[in-house]
């Protein structure tokens, strides 16, 4: 197994692990640890609106990064998808932009 495929299944991991997390806040309506430091979690003004604002674009982030990893681990066990490492890398740096810009502004727009 090449270091390409165990990182394909360290960012499917971490696609399923966002997943459950954002499930898990969304149920719980409280913000995981993962998302912002003890210190930010007391400067919160809004925990349900910071979670329905972020919650949307952790989820897509999640399915993506598993469609990407299982992608990336069929691209390199089964069938080669040509240039596909660069593909997965250009959707992956795409997706995780958007993802930080939304924390940038729900940090903003929530916390005190």
């Amino acid at each position: 197994m090449s270091s390409t495929n165990i990182l394909d299944i360290v960012i499917t991991v971490l696609g399923i692990y966002l997943i459950c997390v954002t499930l898990g806040m969304k149920k719980d309506k409280k913000i995981n640890k993962m998302f912002l430091s003890p210190e930010e979690l007391k400067k919160v003004k809004d925990v349900e609106g910071f979670i329905n604002f972020v919650s949307p674009v952790c989820l897509i982030f999640g399915v993506i990064t598993i469609i990407l990893g299982i992608l990336g681990l069929v691209s390199g066990l089964v069938y080669e998808i040509k240039y596909y490492n660069w593909i997965e890398m250009i959707i992956f740096v795409i997706t995780l932009i958007i993802f930080a810009n939304r924390f940038t502004r729900a940090r903003e727009k929530y916390l005190k």
